[in-house]
């Protein structure tokens, strides 16, 4: 099976070596297979199965459904240089092509993101290659910008009215707390329920609890809402009914202690007689 690969990669050497123009398409070959690297630690293989509808190009996609599939190294080996040679790419291209290959097997084989790094790196000419950790940054930077584009884009799709009626009683409740009373909230709620819930709520609401999140945690609790992908009506009620219980658990205790100004704080269960003003400060 080296054999193989070793004739692959030969043959893309020698069929980019003249080549001039289009060598970015190596650099975006290596950032391609790092970012499947990344995917795959994080979500694992199986995962790829439904992500892969996402994946471009055509030739990458079908090297992942090879990942998930094949029984074992040897037998993907055999089928993606198979591949290769069926394809008859040319020039820059041919060296992608390769590059996907030796990238793809590289994970299944379980190789350190260093050496795999490196690896496809020395296939990239040296004018054109970056530093490992410029990569990250840049890499984390898009990523997190992806993430956030998603979320934005995301929306349940429940009309189930036992649903509209829990998102609708906690979307009242959060609007008449503070932004203290918010912030002190977020520290004793399950992050999943709190992403589970900014999800439900409208745009405004969430708006206004990310306002209070730091940046890190606020994209954070987006990027669990976009890896689920769907969020069940049972997980929603589920979620708005544990925030609802942490609330009151909180308001009973009376934190936070006192708002701002000595000012009686306000009760945001309607129906509860509280009386409790802030003591002095």
């Amino acid at each position: 099976m080296k054999k193989m690969l070793d004739d692959v990669r030969r043959d893309a050497i020698g069929r980019s070596r003249e080549a001039e123009e289009g060598t970015e398409l190596l650099v975006e070959a290596v950032s391609d297979i790092m970012e499947l690297w990344n995917f795959v630690r994080e979500a694992g293989v199986l995962a790829l199965e439904e992500a892969v509808q996402d994946v471009e190009p055509d030739f990458l996609k079908r090297l992942i459904l090879l990942l998930v599939n094949a029984p074992d190294s040897e037998t993907m080996t055999e089928i993606a240089t198979n591949e290769y040679w069926v394809r008859g790419s040319d020039g820059v291209q041919a060296m992608a092509d390769y590059m996907y290959i030796r990238g793809v097997i590289g994970i299944r084989n379980g190789e350190s993101r260093e050496i795999l790094w490196e690896v496809l790196q020395s296939l990239v000419p040296s004018g054109k290659r970056i530093r490992l950790d410029e990569w990250k940054k840049e890499s984390e930077k898009q990523y997190w910008e992806e993430v956030r584009e998603t979320f934005s884009r995301t929306a349940p799709s429940h009309d189930n009215a036992k649903i509209l009626k829990a998102v609708r009683d906690l979307t009242e409740i959060l609007g008449k707390l503070s932004d203290r009373q918010i912030q002190r909230l977020v520290r004793d709620v399950d992050s999943d329920d709190l992403a589970v819930c900014v999800y439900g709520c409208d745009d405004r609401m969430r708006q206004r609890i990310r306002d209070n999140l730091s940046e890190r945690y606020a994209d954070v609790m987006m990027e669990k809402v976009v890896r689920r992908r769907s969020v069940s009506e049972e997980e929603m009620c589920e979620s708005v009914s544990r925030v609802l219980s942490v609330i009151r658990e909180l308001w009973e205790r009376g934190e936070p202690a006192h708002e701002p100004d000595g000012e009686q704080r306000h009760n945001p269960f309607p129906g509860k007689s509280v009386s409790r003003t802030a003591p002095d400060t």
